[in-house]
Order: structure tokens, then sequence, then C-alpha cells
């Protein structure tokens, strides 16, 4: 079945399409990446430490959405991380939010009520 997509603009005129959803698999798959390495420790009272959680993934897991969500750049299908990367930092961050939206749908619905 093909998934339902959705274009816009950014400030500098690029055309980017993306998903309207992801499934529940896609989210576990982008999620996971925060978690690789990490570990729970008990501290000497016998209490769960709190894990450290590497910086690195943080863009390890904005690459992955971009490439599970975002189908085309100006129409073109190929090469889509690099093209967003290479925007303009106002530009990028554009396509972060909307990605964050479509990945985030309870917290937008609870923004629009």
């Amino acid at each position: 079945m093909e998934r339902e997509t959705r274009k816009f603009k950014t400030v500098g005129g690029n055309l980017i399409e993306v998903k309207t959803y992801i499934t529940g698999k896609e989210s576990r798959d982008i999620s996971a990446i925060y978690l690789e390495g990490i570990k729970v420790g008990v501290d000497v009272e016998g209490k769960p430490s709190m894990p450290a959680v590497e910086m690195k993934n943080a863009s390890r897991v904005q690459d992955k959405a971009i490439e599970t969500i975002v189908v085309s750049f100006n129409g073109v299908k190929e090469n889509i991380l690099d093209s967003i990367l290479d925007l303009p930092k106002i530009e990028f961050d554009e396509v972060v939010a909307e990605l964050d939206k479509i990945q985030n749908p309870i917290s937008e619905q609870k923004k629009t009520k």
C-alpha cells in the first residue's frame, strides 16, 4: 500500500515531500539509536544509576528520521540525507521541525486543541 505524502516549501524555496505518518516499527527503529550502548548500573546504595546517553546519537537519530520520513527533495529521491544536511541551517531546522511533528503526532494534536 502506498503511503500518503505531503509537500512543503522551506523559506529558501526547496520543496520537501514527507510521509504523513510513521509506523510503530519506524518509530522504534529511530528511537533505538538513542538506546544503543546504554547500560543501567547500580550505585553504591543499590539505586539504579542514570545511564549516560551519547550525544552523537542525537545526530544519528535525526539522520534516521530524515531517511525514514523524507520521500523527496526538490523532486529527487536520491541522496536525500546529504541534500537536507547541505541546506542552510534555517531550512534544515524547518525540515527537522516538520519531522518532529510527524514523529510526535499526539504532542501536535494537544498543541492544536
